[in-house]
């Protein structure tokens, strides 16, 4: 539901793009804003792995989500002259909708140690 309703923000943002242009630009969009997503989350998740002794690293994982943003970026250059605007209203989007899937992890971490 979270991919869906971001890649339905962004077509709704390039929606006045001409329509060779919309499907590129959509990807590129919803590929940017997971990969902003994407900075935040895997350092995070890293430090939790490291604290819990996990044995493993996502670090590597970082520096790809980092190269493909750089190509996202590229991208909207390339094919949406404005992209900076259109970027900021899907990554406003994309927040909220975090915002609202780590509400339903929580909801069902509560379900489980009652469980």
């Amino acid at each position: 539901a979270y991919f869906q309703a971001l890649d339905r923000r962004a077509e709704v943002v390039v929606a006045d793009l001409a329509e060779g242009l919309r499907t590129e630009a959509n990807y590129l969009l919803t590929s940017a804003a997971i990969e902003v997503r994407a900075q935040v989350f895997y350092p995070l998740y890293d430090r939790c792995l490291a604290a819990g002794r996990a044995g493993f690293s996502v670090a590597a994982i970082t520096k790809d989500e980092d190269r493909h943003l750089g190509e996202m970026k590229d991208g909207l250059a390339r094919v949406v002259g404005d992209w900076r605007p259109r970027l900021e209203a899907v990554l406003e989007a994309e927040r909220s909708l975090f915002g609202g899937f780590l509400e339903a992890m929580e909801a069902a971490m509560v379900v489980q140690r009652a469980a």
